[in-house]
């Protein structure tokens, strides 16, 4: 429902059964429109990440790897054998990405 209300210009409800829907529509119960401020939204967790690439210790020719593919926009796979570290490499990137823009993170 939070993702619905992000399109401008769009009213947003959200019912917990289909009786709720039932009396909106006839006018027998009034709901609020879900409303989110995007801009406040999107500022407040634009930099918040989970994991940090910076807690990545050795691995040193694919961090070089994957901070060229960040800054450069570019794509990369990792091919390694189970327990290489190659998915706490990629949940890792996104707090090496350039951040992205209000109209982009809503794209």
């Amino acid at each position: 429902m939070r993702e619905a209300a992000v399109v401008n210009n769009l009213e947003v409800y959200g019912m917990d059964s289909m009786m709720d829907v039932i009396q909106f529509l006839t006018g027998q119960k009034a709901f609020e429109a879900t409303t989110i401020d995007t801009r406040k939204e999107f500022y407040e967790h634009q930099y918040l990440y989970d994991l940090d690439f910076a807690d990545v210790r050795g691995q040193e020719n694919v961090k070089r790897a994957l901070e060229v593919a960040a800054a450069g926009s570019h794509n990369i796979i990792l091919i390694g054998p189970p327990g290489s570290g190659k998915s706490m490499m990629a949940k890792r990137l996104p707090s090496i990405l350039p951040p992205l823009t209000l109209a982009e993170s809503l794209e």
